[in-house]
Protein backbone atom coordinates (compact mmCIF):
# COMPACT_ATOMS: atom_id res chain seq x y z
CA UNK A 1 0.00 0.00 0.00
CA UNK A 2 1.37 3.33 -0.79
CA UNK A 3 1.67 6.25 2.06
CA UNK A 4 2.21 9.06 0.39
CA UNK A 5 -0.55 11.52 0.33
CA UNK A 6 -2.41 12.36 -2.67
CA UNK A 7 -0.93 15.49 -4.42
CA UNK A 8 2.90 13.92 -3.52
CA UNK A 9 5.53 11.56 -4.55
CA UNK A 10 8.32 10.25 -3.35
CA UNK A 11 11.80 9.79 -6.23
CA UNK A 12 13.71 7.08 -5.15
CA UNK A 13 17.10 8.08 -6.61
CA UNK A 14 20.23 5.76 -7.15
CA UNK A 15 23.39 6.08 -9.49
CA UNK A 16 20.85 4.49 -12.30
CA UNK A 17 18.38 7.48 -12.68
CA UNK A 18 20.24 10.66 -10.79
CA UNK A 19 20.79 11.93 -14.69
CA UNK A 20 17.32 12.31 -15.13
CA UNK A 21 16.88 14.93 -12.44
CA UNK A 22 19.70 17.05 -13.23
CA UNK A 23 20.11 19.83 -10.39
CA UNK A 24 17.53 18.06 -7.73
CA UNK A 25 20.33 16.90 -5.74
CA UNK A 26 21.60 20.86 -5.26
CA UNK A 27 18.18 21.97 -5.26
CA UNK A 28 17.54 19.26 -1.89
CA UNK A 29 21.00 21.28 -0.10
CA UNK A 30 19.68 24.69 -1.21
CA UNK A 31 16.11 23.54 0.64
CA UNK A 32 18.36 22.47 3.56
CA UNK A 33 20.60 25.27 3.69
CA UNK A 34 17.99 27.42 3.59
CA UNK A 35 16.50 26.73 7.27
CA UNK A 36 20.11 24.66 8.72
CA UNK A 37 23.25 25.95 9.50
CA UNK A 38 25.21 23.02 9.57
CA UNK A 39 28.81 23.06 9.29
CA UNK A 40 28.97 18.46 7.76
CA UNK A 41 26.15 19.30 5.30
CA UNK A 42 27.03 17.36 2.06
CA UNK A 43 27.36 18.29 -1.20
CA UNK A 44 27.31 17.52 -4.80
CA UNK A 45 30.33 15.61 -5.22
CA UNK A 46 29.53 13.75 -1.67
CA UNK A 47 26.28 12.85 -3.34
CA UNK A 48 27.92 11.71 -6.35
CA UNK A 49 30.06 9.69 -4.50
CA UNK A 50 27.22 8.30 -2.34
CA UNK A 51 25.17 6.99 -5.33
CA UNK A 52 28.45 5.43 -7.05
CA UNK A 53 28.56 3.01 -3.57
CA UNK A 54 25.03 2.04 -3.95
CA UNK A 55 23.03 4.53 -1.45
CA UNK A 56 19.98 5.85 -2.12
CA UNK A 57 18.19 8.93 -2.12
CA UNK A 58 14.58 9.44 -1.53
CA UNK A 59 13.06 12.94 -2.20
CA UNK A 60 9.83 14.18 -1.19
CA UNK A 61 7.97 16.06 -3.56
CA UNK A 62 4.73 17.95 -4.73
CA UNK A 63 2.95 16.72 -7.80
CA UNK A 64 4.11 19.68 -10.51
CA UNK A 65 6.75 21.52 -7.99
CA UNK A 66 9.64 19.33 -9.20
CA UNK A 67 12.29 22.33 -8.55
CA UNK A 68 11.03 22.76 -4.84
CA UNK A 69 11.72 19.77 -2.74
CA UNK A 70 9.93 18.91 0.62
CA UNK A 71 12.61 16.53 2.13
CA UNK A 72 14.91 14.00 1.67
CA UNK A 73 16.72 11.19 3.19
CA UNK A 74 19.68 8.73 2.40
CA UNK A 75 19.92 5.26 2.82
CA UNK A 76 23.47 2.90 2.71
CA UNK A 77 21.47 -0.12 2.23
CA UNK A 78 19.90 -0.59 6.15
CA UNK A 79 21.20 2.61 7.70
CA UNK A 80 18.95 5.93 7.20
CA UNK A 81 20.64 9.23 7.50
CA UNK A 82 20.90 12.96 6.88
CA UNK A 83 16.88 13.28 6.54
CA UNK A 84 15.48 16.54 6.53
CA UNK A 85 12.04 17.55 5.96
CA UNK A 86 11.21 21.47 5.47
CA UNK A 87 8.77 23.23 7.35
CA UNK A 88 6.51 24.24 4.91
CA UNK A 89 5.36 20.13 4.83
CA UNK A 90 2.04 19.30 6.17
CA UNK A 91 0.91 18.10 9.15
CA UNK A 92 2.13 14.21 9.45
CA UNK A 93 3.87 14.37 5.60
CA UNK A 94 7.28 13.65 7.73
CA UNK A 95 5.93 10.38 8.96
CA UNK A 96 4.57 8.82 6.19
CA UNK A 97 7.28 10.13 3.99
CA UNK A 98 10.07 7.66 6.23
CA UNK A 99 7.60 5.26 6.61
CA UNK A 100 7.04 4.87 2.64
CA UNK A 101 10.40 5.40 2.04
CA UNK A 102 11.45 2.27 4.41
CA UNK A 103 9.04 0.48 2.64
CA UNK A 104 10.43 1.11 -0.40
CA UNK A 105 13.29 -0.79 0.44
CA UNK A 106 15.06 -4.07 -1.01
CA UNK A 107 12.61 -6.90 0.66
CA UNK A 108 15.84 -8.12 1.84
CA UNK A 109 16.43 -5.76 4.97
CA UNK A 110 14.81 -6.43 7.86
CA UNK A 111 16.15 -4.26 10.06
CA UNK A 112 16.68 -0.02 9.60
CA UNK A 113 19.14 1.46 11.34
CA UNK A 114 19.58 5.28 12.30
CA UNK A 115 21.40 8.02 14.61
CA UNK A 116 20.28 10.93 15.87
CA UNK A 117 21.85 13.74 17.99
CA UNK A 118 20.58 13.65 21.55
CA UNK A 119 20.14 17.17 21.23
CA UNK A 120 17.56 17.13 18.33
CA UNK A 121 14.34 15.69 19.99
CA UNK A 122 12.16 17.11 16.68
CA UNK A 123 13.89 14.33 14.64
CA UNK A 124 13.94 11.63 17.50
CA UNK A 125 9.77 12.47 17.86
CA UNK A 126 9.85 12.05 13.96
CA UNK A 127 11.15 8.65 14.14
CA UNK A 128 9.05 7.46 17.23
CA UNK A 129 6.04 8.21 14.95
CA UNK A 130 7.69 6.38 12.06
CA UNK A 131 7.66 3.08 14.18
CA UNK A 132 11.35 3.34 15.27
CA UNK A 133 12.42 2.30 19.04
CA UNK A 134 15.73 3.86 21.20
CA UNK A 135 18.25 0.99 21.01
Amino acid sequence: RNLTPDGYFILKLTQNNIHKWPGLVQKCINKFNSEVEWDEMWNEMDAEGRFETGNILFVYLKIGEFDNPIGYTWFDNNWLYNTFIHSSRKEGHSTLFIQECCHSLDRSITKIDLFCDDWNIKTQKLFEKAGFKKA
